[in-house]
């Protein structure tokens, strides 16, 4: 054998010799995070801050004015309890007015100066086209909270130039129990209402369920209406 050859390959064999040890990977060590506790106190989604830190005249309204004060239509509930809502009505149905806020309005008319955004439980009822309103699709004995605040804010989205109207619902859990109304008025006025909440403890769940049904004549000729509301 020549001896470069020897010589490489004795140092191959030696060069072995100074290879560090292969050790197993540990196992990955679990990393326990301290618990995080997050408590909200805001006066509707979206904003975070609490009502009394909220930098304008937020508004808000209960379930119980609803029931206290009899109010047939979410606009007069407005109308009679907000500051700076006034309500008109140029069809002559309780159930197409026009509610304006700060010379803002959220009305059923096409063509209507719309400036306020109604959210219900998070879900945008406007209309795309025109930005209309519907007031029937917004069961009243379902509303849990109302909180109207003023000013043009990002977070509604588009066509919120005075203002935001958002409505919570009720659950089982915080509202329990059953009620029914009837009511009965001018102009062949028939309204019938019930509601429904419970909690099933075994599988941690709550049910509510709402319903009204509203038929009136109206006090003008071709103005009637006919509410069938399922919640």
């Amino acid at each position: 054998m020549k001896p470069a050859r020897f010589l490489a390959r004795s140092l191959v064999v030696l060069s072995w010799g100074f290879l560090p040890p292969a050790f197993s990977a540990d196992a990955a060590t679990g990393l326990k995070l301290p618990t995080v506790e997050i408590m909200g106190v805001t006066p509707l989604g979206g904003v975070g801050v609490p009502l009394a830190d909220f930098p304008g005249n937020a508004q808000t309204l209960q379930a119980t004015d609803t029931g206290e004060q009899g109010v047939t239509n979410l606009a007069d509930l407005l109308n009679n309890n907000l500051g700076s809502v006034s309500v008109s009505n140029a069809v002559g149905n309780p159930y197409q007015n026009d509610v304006s806020y700060r010379g803002f309005q959220a009305s059923s008319l096409l063509g209507a100066p719309v400036g306020l955004s109604v959210f219900f439980d998070g879900i945008r009822m406007n209309e795309p086209f025109g930005s209309v309103l519907n007031w029937d699709l917004i069961p009243m004995n379902a509303m849990a909270r109302l909180s109207v605040l003023p000013g043009s804010n990002p977070i509604f989205g588009l066509s919120t130039l005075g203002g935001a109207l958002v409505i919570e619902t009720k659950n089982g859990k915080d509202h329990p129990g059953t009620s029914f109304g009837l009511l009965a008025g001018s102009f062949n006025r028939k309204r019938i209402q019930f509601e429904n909440g419970w909690v099933d403890v075994q599988r941690d769940t709550d049910y509510y369920v709402a319903g009204n049904f509203d038929k009136q004549d109206g006090f003008r000729a071709h103005s009637a209406s006919e509410v069938k509301q399922l919640f």
